[in-house]
């Protein structure tokens, strides 16, 4: 098991390793995104869900935010 934080950090693992991609639910969802994507590139035959492993609500805030980022200095998260 690997774990990582950016696609920079994506580790090297053997092209014909048997690959299987989560992420966690809260997560920024295009920070998700761009990763899977990478991960995609390196590692074509890596099995990644359908769609993302980030949950719904959290998708849904996020865009919320960014559909208003330009409305306020700060958003508070609690």
């Amino acid at each position: 098991m690997y774990v990582f934080e950016n696609k920079e950090d994506i580790p090297i693992i053997a092209k014909e390793s048997i690959i299987a991609v989560i992420s966690q639910t809260t997560l920024n969802f295009n920070h998700v995104q761009d990763i899977l994507q990478k991960v995609k590139e390196l590692y074509p035959n890596a099995k990644i869900p359908q769609s993302s492993d980030v949950c719904k609500a959290t998708c849904d805030r996020q865009s919320v935010i960014l559909q208003n980022v330009d409305k306020f200095e700060t958003f508070i998260v609690i």
